[in-house]
């Protein structure tokens, strides 16, 4: 696997996550069905094409916090504030760090007995970028995030998000099309606050 993309072998590891996941179920009864407020932080790779010209891919590491306000026991109202930075980029001086800060629908597949909590989620929002490049400093513009992911609780009130992925467009100035296509990998912790 040494010779893959790094793309490649996120997206395998993924997919793995999933097929193990799915089938999993809970050895003891399940809570009745209720809604929820969730808090989570965790760390977040992103796969970026923030410079211009061609892909010009490159990584960046950070960190992402999210809250999800249940409607009910499956739909909330989330949002999502990440921060994401690189240095070097493409063996350069070149730095960049970008800030989201995203809101939206999440619907979560709850099921009594299941052991694990998938879910979708479509997000709107804004980015804000900081760098050195030479044609621009940063800026701030629109940003979009779809995509969805699976908790898997361990305890009472705790999960661990074991993976979130997501296609995050961002449109912020960059010198070139100031429109982003990104790849975003998320697992963290989450904290469930039971809602009457």
């Amino acid at each position: 696997m040494r010779n893959l993309p790094e793309l490649t072998r996120a997206l395998a590891t993924a997919a793995v996550l999933f097929a193990f996941a799915a089938p999993v179920r809970a050895q003891v009864t399940a809570a009745p069905l209720q809604r929820t407020i969730d808090v989570s932080a965790g760390y977040t790779y992103l796969h970026a094409n923030a410079p211009p010209g061609g892909c010009g891919c490159f990584s960046m590491n950070g960190g992402s916090a999210s809250a999800a306000f249940g409607l009910t026991p499956s739909l909330s109202v989330a949002a999502d504030f990440g921060v994401t930075h690189a240095g070097n980029i493409l063996n350069s001086t070149e730095t960049l760090t970008l800030t989201t800060y995203l809101f939206g629908p999440r619907y979560t597949v709850r099921s009594q007995g299941w052991r694990v909590l998938p879910y979708g989620q479509v997000l709107l929002g804004g980015a804000h970028s900081a760098s050195n490049f030479p044609f621009n400093s940063g800026g701030n513009g629109f940003s979009l995030l779809a995509g969805g992911g699976v908790d898997v609780p361990f305890k009472r009130h705790w999960a661990w998000r074991a993976v979130q992925m997501d296609y995050l467009l961002t449109r912020v100035p960059n010198g070139s099309t100031n429109s982003q296509n990104n790849f975003r990998v998320t697992t963290g912790l989450v904290y469930r606050f039971d809602r009457r």
